[in-house]
């Protein structure tokens, strides 16, 4: 469900832009975070904010949280930013927890990842951004 379906189907009734930043999970995963590459990329695919006045930003992509200090600097000050990770987050702890299979253990277990393409590239993202060692990553077609 796209955040478009989403906000239509609850009522909302305003614009609605989309903006595709397909630079910026590749550039992110490369360990990209600053630099004139990243801005000048960042400065042209939030135009539409200046350009039309929108109001709220919703990052589309859990890997935006990473740049948000770059996304800021180029929005008009009086824009919204949400982030719906934390939405997710509490979702998925909710439907862990429905299901009984939430782990409240302290104690550290080992975690498996689940990707449906390049466990490699998955696995070394993983362990730079979550500061861990490689974690184990098999490969799931869904």
């Amino acid at each position: 469900l796209t955040h478009e379906k989403a906000l239509v189907q609850s009522g909302f009734e305003g614009l609605i832009h989309t903006i595709p930043c397909r630079e910026f999970v590749p550039l992110i995963e490369s360990g990209k975070l600053e630099g004139n590459e990243l801005h000048e990329i960042t400065q042209h695919y939030l135009e539409p904010f200046h350009e039309m006045n929108l109001t709220t930003l919703i990052y589309g992509c859990t890997h935006y949280p990473w740049i948000a200090d770059v996304i800021v600097r180029y929005l008009p000050p009086s824009v919204t930013c949400i982030d719906p990770a934390h939405h997710i987050v509490t979702q998925t702890t909710h439907t862990l927890m429905n299901l009984a299979l939430l782990n409240k253990s302290a104690v550290s277990q080992n975690v498996d990842f689940y990707c449906s393409a390049r466990p490699d590239q998955f696995a070394e993202v993983t362990a730079r951004f979550l500061l861990m060692p490689t974690p184990n990553v098999k490969l799931k077609t869904f």
